[in-house]
């Protein structure tokens, strides 16, 4: 079982790519809807591919197609209209979430970083094992980064219902 602190950045990783992102700053009800909703889904059908965190196809829940509107019923109880909203707002959430708790659990990660730059340049390691250890280092920050990039306004929202998503996903 994923303990639930787990499944947010399982839910980035899982959702739907290329779904439109709106334009306007998330609202409090957005958030409290994408929650309501995986609440609501693991409520009624179970965690879907517990081995890959929870799932914005309705597949991965219903497996028939009275399941699948039993589903979307449950979206459209929390706000959503279409699976596509719910998919774009949930990236939101989740990217948000993910940018605040980077920030507040690791506020000197610039820093960090720079001192581990320097401690391998500073190393006897070749200057190939250099090359390829700030390669790898790059390539990692460029994921997290990307990972935890969000809109300030975004994040103001999440900020502000941080302990409602916290009560939940730190489970």
């Amino acid at each position: 079982m994923i303990p639930r602190r787990l499944l947010l950045p399982l839910l980035l990783m899982i959702l739907f790519t290329g779904a439109p992102l709106l334009a306007a700053g998330l609202t409090e009800a957005q958030v409290r809807g994408t929650l309501g909703a995986i609440q609501e889904l693991e409520a009624t059908f179970g965690q879907a591919g517990q081995e890959q965190g929870p799932s914005t196809d309705l597949r991965a829940f219903a497996g028939s197609q009275a399941d699948i509107d039993k589903a979307m019923a449950i979206l459209r109880r929390n706000g959503f209209e279409t699976v596509e909203e719910w998919t774009a707002v949930a990236q939101r959430v989740v990217n948000a979430y993910m940018a605040l708790k980077f920030a507040d659990e690791q506020p000197d990660a610039e820093a960090e970083i720079a001192r581990a730059r320097a401690e391998i340049e500073a190393s006897n390691m070749s200057p190939d094992q250099k090359q390829q250890m700030l390669a790898m280092m790059a390539q990692s920050m460029a994921s997290m980064r990307a990972m935890t990039s969000a809109p300030p306004e975004d994040v103001a929202t999440v900020r502000r219902l941080q302990p409602e998503l916290d009560a939940y996903f730190d489970q």
